[in-house]
C-alpha cells in the first residue's frame, strides 16, 4: 500500500526521518479532524497541535500557519488524486482524447469529492488565486498532465490557440470543478460535469504534428 504523499509547496521544511514525517501526517490528519467537527472557527494552530498530540513549536516547524496546514490538507488530496491520474494516462496512450479526460476528470472528481465539505470551509478562509494557492497548485498538475498526453500520443494532438487555450481550458476546468466540489448542486451530477468537461475538449482540441507547447 503507498504511502500518503507529503504536501511540499505547503510545507515550510521537509521532513527527511519517518518519525518526522509522520509527525506532518498527523497534523494533516488532525486537520481534517478539526475542521470536520469544529469549523473554521475553531481551527487555529495550537488546537490542530493538540488534536494531533504535537507542540505548537513542532506544528511551526513544518507549516507557517494555520492557512498553510489548510493548504497541506488539500495539496495531500489532490497528489493523491494525481496518482489516479498518472495510472490512468500511463495505460491509456491509444484511447481518444475524450474517453482519456472523462476517465481523468471522473478520477480526479471521485478521490476530491470526500473533501467538498473542507474545500467549502478552505475556501472561505484561504485565497484561492493566490500563487501558492490551491488553483495554482491544480493548475501544475493538470497543465503538465495535458502537455504530457500531447508530446507522447502517436498521432499528436493540440489545443486550439496553443498556450491561450491550455490556459482556458484548464483554469476552466479547475474553477468549475472545485466550486461543484464545494457547493454540490443537487441539479448537476459527476457525470454531468464530466461530460461538459469533454465537450469543452472537442471545441479545443485540434489534430497536428506533435509539438511542445
Amino acid at each position: 500500500m503507498l504511502e500518503d504523499p507529503l504536501p511540499r509547496a505547503s510545507l515550510s521544511k521537509i521532513p527527511r526521518q519517518k518519525r518526522a514525517i509522520a509527525t506532518v501526517h498527523s497534523i494533516l490528519d488532525a486537520g481534517i479532524r478539526v475542521l470536520e467537527h469544529e469549523g473554521i472557527e475553531g481551527f487555529t494552530s495550537n488546537r490542530v497541535a493538540e488534536v494531533a498530540g504535537v507542540s505548537p513549536g513542532s506544528l511551526y516547524q513544518y507549516f507557517a500557519n494555520k492557512e498553510m496546514v489548510m493548504a497541506g490538507i488539500v495539496e495531500r488530496g489532490v497528489l493523491s488524486a494525481e496518482r489516479q491520474i498518472r495510472a490512468v494516462t500511463l495505460s491509456a496512450v491509444d484511447l481518444p482524447p475524450s474517453t482519456l479526460v472523462r476517465q481523468i476528470a471522473s478520477a480526479l472528481l471521485m478521490s476530491l469529492e470526500p473533501y467538498g465539505a473542507l474545500l467549502a470551509e478552505i475556501l472561505t478562509a484561504t485565497p484561492v488565486l493566490s500563487g501558492t494557492g490551491l488553483a495554482a497548485l491544480l493548475e501544475t498538475r493538470l497543465g503538465d498532465a495535458v502537455r504530457d498526453f500531447l508530446l507522447a500520443h502517436p498521432i499528436g494532438y493540440g489545443i486550439r490557440g496553443g498556450r491561450a487555450g491550455l490556459y482556458v481550458m484548464v483554469n476552466g476546468a479547475i474553477f468549475v470543478g472545485l466550486k461543484w466540489l464545494s457547493e454540490r448542486p443537487a441539479f448537476v451530477s459527476r457525470e454531468e460535469l464530466v461530460e461538459c468537461f469533454v465537450a469543452q475538449l472537442d471545441t479545443l482540441l485540434v489534430v497536428r504534428p506533435p509539438a511542445a507547447l
